[in-house]
């Protein structure tokens, strides 16, 4: 599931102290998900994947950009978020 230019074994592209790789059955549901959204959205044009640089979210973005003919983007702000929502008005 790593393709090219994508560390092998536990190395961090992000620098986070754990970037696992997706697993067998992740690369399933990015491959599945993909497959159905290129039926739903077989008409789209110029179509764009943001993800996450962590390891995982790249592949699974892979997945979407290459059965939607789309075009991938790593943001460095999308990442995990382990606090609460403090969200006020």
């Amino acid at each position: 599931a790593d393709g090219p230019g994508m560390p092998r074994g536990n190395a961090s592209v992000t620098g986070l102290p754990v970037d696992p790789a997706l697993s067998f059955a992740g690369g399933l549901q990015a491959d599945f998900t993909a497959a159905f959204l290129r039926r739903r959205c077989a008409d789209s044009e110029n179509v764009v994947v943001f993800s996450s640089p962590a390891r995982r979210c790249v592949q699974t973005a892979c997945c979407l950009a290459l059965q939607l003919g789309g075009v991938l983007y790593a943001e460095p702000g999308l990442d995990d978020w382990a606090g609460q929502a403090t969200l006020t008005q």
